[in-house]
């Protein structure tokens, strides 16, 4: 790994965190939108679980030794229909999968483009 994929390795596992600390913040907050915003607490609870669900799902579907594609690959395979689920039930729209995964995979080859060849 060069010096660049580590660094987008340690940002990547940063906001990793970031989002579990986020996730929980916002879990505790939902009792206070609830009483404080009702209009909105619907789709802010809603939105906390979606984000929680993805999260653990497409964690789960790492494979530990395989290629980043790879990963990226069935991560997204198997948060997207979590996605579609929420964006359906909120009344929005979202490319299909294989959009999603065309621009995923076009997103890490310029990743890897934009590394210093190793050393």
């Amino acid at each position: 790994m060069n010096n660049v994929e580590k660094a987008l390795d340690k940002i990547g596992r940063g906001l990793l965190d970031g989002l579990k600390d986020a996730i929980k913040v916002a879990q505790v907050a939902e009792p206070f939108v609830d009483l404080g915003f009702p209009a909105v607490a619907g789709l802010y609870n809603s939105t906390v679980a979606t984000i929680a669900s993805v999260k653990t799902t497409a964690a789960a579907a790492i494979v530990p030794g395989a290629s980043d594609l790879d990963n990226v690959i069935a991560a997204t395979t198997a948060a997207t229909p979590i996605i579609e689920a929420y964006a359906k039930s909120a009344g929005l729209t979202m490319p299909d999968q294989t959009t999603i995964l065309k621009y995923m995979a076009a997103g890490l080859a310029s990743l890897k483009l934009a590394a210093p060849p190793a050393s």
